[in-house]
């Protein structure tokens, strides 16, 4: 019978001295964990997420692969040594109250009611159906690309060796590799998320006015820009061990739950008008008794639900960042109805119950 023993132990059975003091905690993903060790110099190495280990037993001593946990936040993956994700995370967490603030105080995005105001003005403005159809559809595309490239229709790995990211195209086959299912639900969620959205603005949004070309460009950049970093930050997690508690499978129910809330409370809003009218009335029904924009906090709880399932600091940077945008957003929306539809109820929450 063979035992696991830390790489001190293995080098006191070899009489070899440990050159450097334990820094890394290292288990085994299987049924125990070790103490603390060294990272071997002299024949073991990190990979990637994991390091090799020793194994004593009747046979002598040798090498196992044993994966390494470094420091985290509970329930969350290690923050991803990415200057790119990193940078991104600080913009998100910066911009959020920026853009509540910006929203709440009258200086919205130029897009459904408060695009008027910038036609004014003589920006750039576009139909509001190709608008919003752009600020979706490229994150839609991206995320639906990664899903079938991961689940193996598309060799999106040849493509980019093809024009010379060979780097790139052995990074993504060595990191999907690697990866469990958590990999392919977070690409699931965000494709469907953006498609479902896509498919809104196609077949149910009515829509009356104009759109921001300068806004539409800037809310597509930023959601492609989310998605492709959160999957970036995904695959930098490929081959460490799962935090604990593994919370991607109620991240998919939450998901679910937001993604069902966000449709109904949508398909309520379009139709509340007639073909061709374009005067706005108050919203009724579903949780519209409730808060001002249910749709919105349904968003917000599809976006958690997202989190849920990636347990990365990404993930939920992208949620603070949406739930202080869609809060301001939903101020403004509140002052807005106040100000031109008679009798709308003041008493409607904004994102949370008797705040706002």
């Amino acid at each position: 019978m063979s035992r696991l023993v830390t790489y001190p132990q293995a080098l006191h059975c070899l009489q070899v001295q440990p050159l450097k003091q334990p820094r890394f905690s290292v288990s085994r993903s299987s049924t125990y964990r070790s103490s603390l060790f060294s990272v071997p110099t002299v024949r073991g190495q990190r990979s990637g997420g994991f390091i090799r280990g020793f194994e004593v037993g009747s046979s002598g001593v040798r090498s196992r692969r044993v994966s390494l946990t470094m420091a985290a936040l509970p329930g969350l993956f290690p923050h991803a040594d990415s200057i790119v994700v990193k940078t991104m995370e600080f913009l998100l967490a910066f911009s959020g109250p920026l853009q509540m603030y910006n929203e709440a105080t009258g200086k919205n995005m130029g897009y459904a009611k408060f695009a008027s105001a910038l036609g004014k003005d003589n920006k750039a403005m576009v139909p509001s159906r190709v608008g919003m159809l752009s600020i979706y559809i490229v994150a839609a595309g991206l995320a639906s690309v990664f899903l079938a490239y991961a689940v193996g229709f598309l060799p999106l790995s040849s493509l980019l060796e093809s024009i010379g990211a060979s780097g790139a195209a052995s990074f993504l086959d060595q990191a999907v590799a690697a990866s469990d299912d958590r990999l392919l639900l977070v690409a699931a969620a965000l494709s469907v998320h953006f498609v479902k959205r896509s498919v809104e603005v196609l077949f149910l949004h009515r829509f009356s006015g104009s759109m921001s070309v300068g806004d539409a460009v800037t809310i597509s950049t930023s959601y492609s820009l989310q998605v492709v970093l959160l999957l970036y930050s995904q695959l930098l997690s490929a081959d460490i061990e799962a935090p604990s508690p593994d919370t991607k499978y109620l991240g998919v129910a939450v998901f679910l739950i937001g993604l069902t809330g966000n449709f109904y409370h949508h398909w309520i809003l379009a139709n509340l008008r007639k073909d061709g009218q374009k005067k706005y009335v108050v919203p009724h029904g579903g949780l519209f008794g409730l808060f001002v924009c249910p749709h919105y906090v349904f968003e917000v709880i599809d976006f958690v639900g997202m989190a849920l399932i990636s347990q990365t600091v990404y993930g939920w940077c992208m949620v603070s960042f949406a739930t202080l945008y869609l809060t301001g957003r939903g101020i403004a929306t509140k002052n807005w109805y106040k100000k031109n539809v008679d009798g709308f109820p003041q008493q409607r929450s904004v994102i949370l119950p008797g705040i706002f």
